[in-house]
């Protein structure tokens, strides 16, 4: 799924998006401007545009995400300029091409829904939860987070992280935990 394409196509159908531009990751800025300069094109955004246009412009918290795939593998909510240099890294480590900085929606006490549609009619809609885990005094996050995946897994859930996902490290470290803290009750 071509993240940036599905967001220009919403804006031509009238439904709104939050704000959002698609930046070229280093590797790919290169080759990009390799391949575009028979056209004489010269500039592309990258990532210190990206830096830029996350503090000027739209501001924390807001989402990184790679530019293709789908059910959220890779989305990192930023709250602070240190998170985003923990996407970054990610990406680069990856290889993702471009990325997406999205702004985010501020709706108090509003849960996120995903739909999709097909051939002009709802195929799917369900109301998407934040991970969680909760102390017990016992066992460390790691452990936990191993739990809670095969919870998921036993009741027919996919899931595509675990407790080494630089996501949950960077959120971690925000409390002064690391996977192998155990959390109190």
């Amino acid at each position: 799924l071509d993240k940036s394409f599905a967001k220009r196509f919403m804006a031509q159908m009238g439904i709104p998006t939050p704000p959002g531009r698609t930046f070229l990751m280093p590797h790919y800025y290169e080759a990009f401007l390799r391949a575009m300069a028979k056209h004489n094109l010269t500039e592309a955004a990258t990532v210190d545009d990206l830096r830029a246009y996350v503090r000027d412009e739209i501001g924390y918290p807001c989402y990184l995400k790679p530019n293709d795939g789908a059910r959220g593998r890779g989305v990192f909510r930023c709250e602070d300029a240190d998170d985003v240099e923990t996407a970054l890294a990610y990406f680069m480590e990856q290889r993702v091409d471009l990325v997406l900085a999205e702004g985010a929606i501020n709706i108090p006490d509003a849960e996120e829904y995903r739909i999709t549609v097909y051939d002009g009619a709802v195929f799917a809609c369900y109301a998407r939860r934040p991970f969680t885990v909760t102390g017990d005094g016992t066992h460390t996050v790691r452990e936990l987070i191993r739990a809670k995946r095969v919870a998921l897994t036993a009741a027919g859930h996919k899931s595509n992280f675990d407790a080494d996902d630089p996501r949950i490290a960077s959120r971690l470290r925000k409390y002064h935990m690391t996977p192998d803290t155990i959390p109190a009750e």
